[in-house]
């Protein structure tokens, strides 16, 4: 492609990046990412996190990278660092479980437990992982319970495996609950990455927050909980 569209790409992803960024350094991007957009290329996915990271710098060794991930349709903080240095960083606190990590979601039903450990093992490739998650139901109303939650492992597709194992499967989960989505009539995954603690590169302790998109501000409202303080 010619150098002309080339920088066109690589301003609008510029742009589209920027507007995701809630808290910069030189080390590192703090970003809201929209429910939708993945965050890694695949035979199906054009439009990626990866790509628009890849448009962002010409210098591959000032790239920024993604240091976690966050399933497509799963909002909120994601933390991407901006050189070499950073990047081993973040994956050896992931690999020593030394960021906290909470997420907000909405499930079906009311978990009989307000609060409790979900403890069951997942297996991915034939591989079984200890899997633990952390909860606390907020509030429940109509048959749907908001529910925070903290991961202490991070597999993939935990929290909603998780819930789904117990019998309440995350809203708008269309992988693990299909019979329930067509009674709802919701089109989005009620799952937000919320908030992320850590001590960064320097020993600071450092606490982010997120917005939650539209829909789920506005499926709260509807389903009219007290507990706004997440809005």
């Amino acid at each position: 492609s010619s150098p002309k569209l080339k920088k066109k790409v690589s301003l609008r992803h510029k742009s589209f990046f920027e507007n995701l960024v809630i808290f910069k350094n030189k080390n590192y991007y703090i970003i809201n990412k929209p429910a939708g957009l993945a965050v890694q290329g695949g035979t199906k996915v054009k439009k990626n996190l990866d790509k628009i990271l890849e448009n962002l710098e010409s210098n591959s060794e000032n790239r920024p990278k993604l240091v976690h991930r966050l399933d497509k349709d799963t909002s909120g903080i994601l933390i991407i660092s901006r050189n070499l240095k950073t990047t081993n960083f973040f994956g050896d606190l992931f690999k020593k479980r030394m960021i906290e990590k909470t997420y907000i979601t909405i499930v079906h039903g009311v978990p009989k437990k307000k609060k409790g450990k979900i403890k069951i093992p997942l297996t991915y490739n034939e591989k079984t992982y200890q899997s633990e998650t952390d909860y606390v139901v907020l509030e429940s109303k109509n048959n749907q319970s908001i529910v925070l939650v903290k991961l202490l492992t991070g597999r993939k597709h935990q929290i909603r495996k998780h819930f789904f194992e117990i019998g309440h499967p995350i809203l708008g989960d269309i992988k693990y609950n299909k019979k329930i989505i067509k009674l709802s009539k919701v089109n989005n995954l009620f799952l937000h990455s919320y908030s992320i603690k850590f001590k960064d590169i320097d020993g600071n302790k450092k606490f982010f927050d997120c917005e939650l998109p539209n829909y789920f501000k506005n499926r709260i409202k509807l389903l009219d909980f007290k507990n706004n303080f997440i809005i």
